[in-house]
């Protein structure tokens, strides 16, 4: 799963609702935007749709149906590693589709394997 902690309040919140993958699609094409409707029920010819699919949209109207939000901007750190980490395919083929080289596809993807080493800034363990 995709740590959204470091993400904009606005941002986790979308992500709780249609997952991170769909909350970086729509900060990517209409981040910094405000007012946006959301309808109570989902109707395909809304401008989402295109971008998240209607049932992402239809989640979208159940949890968050007539209020208007804002769509936060997409140019934070993590939301490209959470474009690769949620990603399937070859190193090259997801290089290709998230706008990143294949390093550091490989870079986010090996950060995911735990050695079972602590690491160097992690607080020692509790004694229970």
């Amino acid at each position: 799963m995709t740590d959204v902690r470091s993400w904009p309040v606005g941002l986790r919140r979308l992500a709780e609702i249609i997952g991170a993958a769909a909350a970086v699609a729509l900060a990517e094409a209409f981040g910094g935007e405000e007012d946006w409707y959301i309808p109570k029920t989902a109707a395909v010819d809304h401008p989402f749709v295109a971008v998240i699919g209607l049932d992402r949209m239809e989640a979208l109207s159940a949890a968050m149906g007539g209020t208007t939000i804002e769509i936060p901007r997409g140019v934070f750190r993590d939301l490209k590693k959470a474009r690769i980490l949620q990603a399937t395919g070859t190193s090259r083929e997801i290089a290709r589709g998230v706008g990143a080289t294949q390093r550091y596809v490989r870079l986010v993807r090996n950060s995911l394997t735990d050695d079972g080493q602590p690491g160097l800034f992690d607080p020692p363990p509790k004694d229970d």
